[in-house]
């Protein structure tokens, strides 16, 4: 499933992500011009346990 990253000052549709992505991102709004610094961060995989039975 696909995240869209929008400008936080304008609005404006920046790029779409796929997950697991993270890191951080530096772009230039082509709309207001502004240059953000998005994080991005992977959310937490489901973990799974093993149960040792004997």
């Amino acid at each position: 499933m696909n995240h869209i990253i929008y400008c936080p000052v304008c609005h404006h549709r920046l790029f779409d992500i796929k997950p697991p992505t993270a890191g951080t991102i530096e772009i230039k709004c082509p709309r207001c011009k502004k240059v953000q610094h998005i994080h991005i961060i992977e959310p937490d995989t489901q973990k799974t346990t093993t149960v040792k039975t004997t």
